[in-house]
């Protein structure tokens, strides 16, 4: 009777530590397996009963696992194992920010801090800045405030008309730019690439360097720079001809009269230019 009771006891005592053992039995009558030996049980909180090197409050060590059943693998508030003080990687950048212990190269850590935005992989101190509204390099200054941009390049357009000058400006707003340039006179709007060319009056309209109509006979070199063309001026209602040697280059430009004088159109004689009265 005492060997039935015995035997009978062992099978119930083998029956519970199978239905326990896969169970989350928490109740103090519940009779709790330590499935590994580590000393915890799952109740005890060891989130791995088949491995003694990991259970609630094992030193962290950098293995790839959660030793310390705190849900972080390799990284730890405190120093302990062979963890290195670094930050926390949330977003593997290659940047943290919250300081923490880890292990080199291990994921969701860093040696290096600085980074001003933990969820999001593409904002990091080495990041480029873009238009965007964000500070994407971590140096609290955002698209245009930041000298970093890199953005298409524009130009300054003063006078409203669709053409910039040479001046690129780098900048996210269109205010005052836009993306095409050759403007040779930005402070006049009826001046620019755009514009049909009146020619013969001193004024280069349409920015091409000449002041003809057409300038298809003019001598360019084998990168299309004007070399030389002839044009004819209207100058006090006398047509004049001279050779332009290079672009944007003008016979009446190129000289300075300081002192008063007087012309005409047509020759005169010593006697008239001497009666005139300065």
């Amino acid at each position: 009777m005492l060997l039935s009771s015995l035997l009978l006891s062992c099978l119930l005592l083998e029956s519970s530590k199978i239905d326990f053992a896969n169970s989350d039995c928490i109740d103090s009558g519940c009779i709790q397996i330590d499935g590994d030996g580590d000393g915890f049980t799952v109740s005890d909180g060891d989130c791995d009963d088949e491995n003694p090197e990991v259970y609630f409050g094992a030193p962290e060590i950098c293995d790839g696992l959660d030793n310390n059943c705190d849900n972080m693998v390799d990284l730890s508030a405190v120093f302990e194992g062979d963890l290195i003080q670094g930050y926390l990687d949330e977003d593997s950048d290659g940047f943290g920010s919250t300081q923490i212990f880890g292990c080199m190269g291990g994921l969701n850590w860093s040696p290096v801090a600085g980074d001003c935005d933990s969820v999001d992989p593409n904002i990091h101190p080495n990041a480029i800045e873009i238009c965007d509204d964000l500070d994407n390099d971590c140096d609290d200054l955002v698209d245009d405030n930041d000298s970093d941009l890199v953005a298409p390049v524009k130009y300054l357009d003063a006078d409203g008309d669709g053409f910039g000058n040479d001046l690129q400006v780098i900048q996210c707003s269109d205010d005052d730019v836009v993306s095409i340039s050759g403007d040779c006179n930005d402070d006049d709007a009826s001046i620019s690439p755009s514009v049909d060319e009146i020619p013969f009056d001193l004024i280069d309209q349409n920015c091409d360097g000449i002041d003809l109509a057409d300038s298809e006979d003019c001598e360019r070199d084998l990168q299309g720079v004007l070399i030389e063309c002839t044009e004819v001026i209207d100058i006090a209602g006398r047509p004049m001809s001279f050779k332009r040697l290079e672009a944007q280059s003008s016979p009446v430009l190129d000289y300075s009269v300081t002192y008063p004088f007087a012309i005409m159109n047509f020759e005169v004689t010593n006697q008239q230019v001497r009666s005139l009265q300065f």
